[in-house]
């Protein structure tokens, strides 16, 4: 298990492979979707911290 700065240092590494992938890309924005579990949060609010400016798009899978 991760201790607090070493989450902090992780999810940072997660946010600036998102940003340099897309940037690298050429991408417009991101597309994430969404289960509405965790795990979906978490990525999306990455995707959001890494891209900006740029477009980010969210689908909630509602069954």
């Amino acid at each position: 298990m991760l201790n607090k700065e070493e989450l902090i240092k992780e999810t940072e590494n997660a946010i600036k492979w998102i940003e340099d992938y897309v940037k690298n890309s050429n991408a417009k924005g991101v597309v994430v979707g969404c289960s509405g579990g965790k795990d979906s949060a978490a990525v999306l609010a990455m995707a959001v911290k890494a891209i900006r400016k740029r477009t980010c798009s969210c689908r909630i899978n509602a069954m």
